[in-house]
């Protein structure tokens, strides 16, 4: 556990040159290093854990919205080929090309 007596401990072995740090120091150093930073990933798991949650969550929203537009996209082609097909049979009609629909039941 990193406690106040570690944290004073380790700013006064990183405030002294490393080159004059004796063999020891320079191990204890590095176990301090190691223990801050297991204490620091214990205390970011949960936090990052929850962001790794929400970026699943986010990129489901971003697939289903992707069907979606495709979807609408899909929509918006049938509508456009509808609307020139029924743009063309209005102007065949009014061209006189085609027979209007109430005289086709003849």
């Amino acid at each position: 556990m990193w406690d106040e007596q570690k944290s004073a401990r380790f700013r006064e072995l990183r405030s002294r040159d490393r080159v004059r740090l004796s063999e020891n120091e320079q191990h204890e150093l590095l176990e301090l290093t190691s223990d801050l930073e297991a204490a620091e990933a214990a205390y970011l798991a949960p936090a990052a854990q929850r962001f790794k949650r929400e970026g699943e969550q986010m990129e489901s929203q971003i697939r289903s919205l992707q069907v979606l537009v495709q979807r609408k996209r899909d929509f918006v082609r049938r509508l456009r080929t509808f609307l020139t097909e029924a743009e063309s049979e209005r102007d065949a009609r009014c061209s006189g090309d085609l027979p209007r629909s109430d005289q086709r039941r003849e």
